[in-house]
């Protein structure tokens, strides 16, 4: 996730990363209890309340998170100006 703070300005953005429920530093690790896309989307919507954000003016999603980028703007559409889609990866 760390790379991916490289893609922007800090002098312009306030960038935030986190590990999605079950991988990197997140816990349970390598758990799928809970682990499913609304969950996950649930989990973005919270961070975004937790952290005081109106709205999230770009969300960045590579391969897996191009899936979560856009299920998070179909569920929450007034909550994100823009999406950067990078190695789109589409699972059914």
């Amino acid at each position: 996730a760390r790379r991916h703070a490289g893609f922007f300005d800090p002098t312009h953005y306030r960038v935030v990363l986190f590990d999605q429920r079950g991988c990197g530093k997140s816990t349970p690790r390598g758990s799928l209890e809970g682990n499913d896309t609304p969950s996950l989307v649930a989990d973005c919507e919270a961070l975004r309340r937790h952290l005081g954000i109106e709205t999230w003016d770009l969300v960045l999603g590579g391969s897996w998170g191009v899936t979560l980028a856009l299920a998070y703007a179909a569920r929450h559409p007034t909550k994100v100006s823009a999406l950067v889609l990078r190695a789109v990866c589409l699972m059914r």
